[in-house]
């Protein structure tokens, strides 16, 4: 197959994540082994079976990051707006047209 004929790979279509089952918040302190042990007991209302967890590694007292960009999300709503005859020709650019 030559290079012209190689046909892209198929695009990856991205998948809104599920929203958690719970969010916990817990210091625990690592071993001079690295080794963690955490024993949380979760609300009833969780369901059991294999679930993926995710870790988020921060020093104690440091807060998380915000997202700014989240929060500055429809701050501007209904406060810009582009006239009507925005992409109509200017008279003063009509001797160059």
């Amino acid at each position: 197959m030559s290079v012209s004929e190689q046909q892209d790979p198929p695009a990856q279509t991205a998948q809104a994540a599920p929203p958690p089952l719970a969010v916990l918040n817990r210091t625990v302190v690592i071993a001079a082994d690295h080794r963690l042990s955490l024993e949380v007991e979760l609300p009833p209302e969780c369901p059991t079976g294999e679930f993926e967890v995710t870790l988020t590694f921060r020093p104690s007292g440091v807060p998380p990051r915000r997202n700014r960009i989240a929060e500055m999300r429809g701050v501007y709503a209904g406060q810009i707006w582009v006239s009507d005859d925005f992409d109509a020709p200017l008279d003063d650019f009509r001797e160059y047209m």
